[in-house]
């Protein structure tokens, strides 16, 4: 996960790795792309979670999820001008960080939300993370 401020609410953030895609770029090489610029890890396996609208009322900005694993660190630098730092976090740990309204970002919210549910219902398998 990276720390990050965020201007708006003019705090430190939690969040999953995101960026925009690049014109005509294809979304999972964004995402692989993202991931690398902003933490320094490379994923051997991608799964797409969900994509969603959020701002279905004023905006046509569509957003895809993304798990990743086997992650290997390939570069120690990271988009400092974006990132504060990048943080492992145990996922059994980021649902009681959402609960405890340490992480409120939606986007991350969704993803660790849809994906422990994936998970519990057998979506996702041990294989994912081998």
């Amino acid at each position: 996960m990276v720390r990050q401020w965020r201007y708006a609410i003019e705090q430190e953030t939690l969040e999953i790795p995101a960026g925009k895609a690049d014109p005509g770029e294809d979304l999972d090489e964004c995402a692989i792309r993202e991931l690398k610029e902003e933490t320094g890890y490379r994923a051997d396996r991608l799964l797409h979670l969900f994509s969603y609208y959020p701002a279905i009322g004023y905006s046509n900005e569509l957003i895809r999820i993304y798990a990743a694993s086997g992650l290997t660190i390939v570069s120690t630098g990271y988009d400092a001008d974006e990132i504060s730092r990048v943080e492992v976090v145990e996922l059994s740990r980021v649902q009681d960080l959402i609960f405890q309204g340490l992480i409120a970002d939606g986007k991350t919210v969704i993803g660790i939300s849809l994906f422990l549910a994936k998970q519990q219902r057998g979506e996702i398998s041990q294989d994912f993370f081998s």
